[in-house]
C-alpha cells in the first residue's frame, strides 16, 4: 500500500506542478520564443538535474535525491526552462551558485586539470615503477649466482650433477 501512496502523492506533485510549467511555457511564447511542450520540459529537466551534483547527499544526482533541497532544484531548473534558459546556462547558474562541486562531470580547465589528468599520470608512474622493480629484482638474482665463491660453485655443480642422475 505504501508504494501506491508514493506514486499516487508523486502524480499529485507533478499535476500541482503542471500549471506552473504551462504558464512559465506560455510567457517564453509571449516573449517571442517557440513554447516548449511539457514534455519537452521534462526531458531537459531530467536531462540537467542528472548532470548536477545534490550538495546535500554529495554522491547522487539531483534527479536521484530525495532530499528537500534536491527537489527544490528540480524545481528550479524545470522553471528557468519552461522560461527558455538552456540546458548549458542553467548549468552554468548552478555551478556559478555552488560552485564545480554541483557538476557530476567537472569542466576541463586550468583550475581542475588533476582531476581529469591525475589518474593517467599515476597509472604511468604505477607502470614505470612495476617495470623498474621487475627489472632490477631479475638482475640482482643473476648477480648473486655470479658473486659465489670457487668453493661454493663446486658445491652447486655437485648438487645439480646429482639433481640430473635422479632424474633420468
Amino acid at each position: 500500500m505504501t508504494g501506491r501512496g508514493s506514486l499516487l502523492a508523486l502524480l499529485l506533485g507533478f499535476m500541482g506542478a503542471m500549471p506552473s510549467v504551462a504558464a512559465q511555457a506560455q510567457e517564453a511564447q509571449d516573449r517571442g520564443g517557440a513554447p516548449l511542450s511539457p514534455e519537452l520540459i521534462d526531458r531537459r529537466t531530467q536531462a540537467v538535474a542528472e548532470t548536477l551534483r545534490c550538495v546535500v547527499c554529495q554522491n547522487q544526482s539531483v534527479a536521484d535525491s530525495e532530499s528537500q533541497l534536491a527537489q527544490d532544484m528540480v524545481k528550479l531548473i524545470r522553471e528557468e526552462i519552461a522560461a527558455g534558459k538552456s540546458e548549458t546556462e542553467v548549468r552554468a547558474y548552478f555551478a556559478e551558485r555552488y560552485g564545480e562541486v554541483v557538476l557530476l562531470q567537472p569542466r576541463f580547465d586550468t583550475r581542475n586539470w588533476g582531476l581529469w589528468l591525475g589518474p593517467g599520470i599515476a597509472l604511468v608512474i604505477g607502470l614505470g615503477g612495476a617495470i623498474y622493480f621487475i627489472s632490477t629484482r631479475s638482475t640482482t638474482r643473476e648477480e648473486k649466482v655470479t658473486d659465489l665463491s670457487p668453493a661454493d660453485r663446486v658445491e652447486l655443480a655437485a648438487l645439480r650433477s646429482e639433481e640430473g642422475e635422479g632424474e633420468a
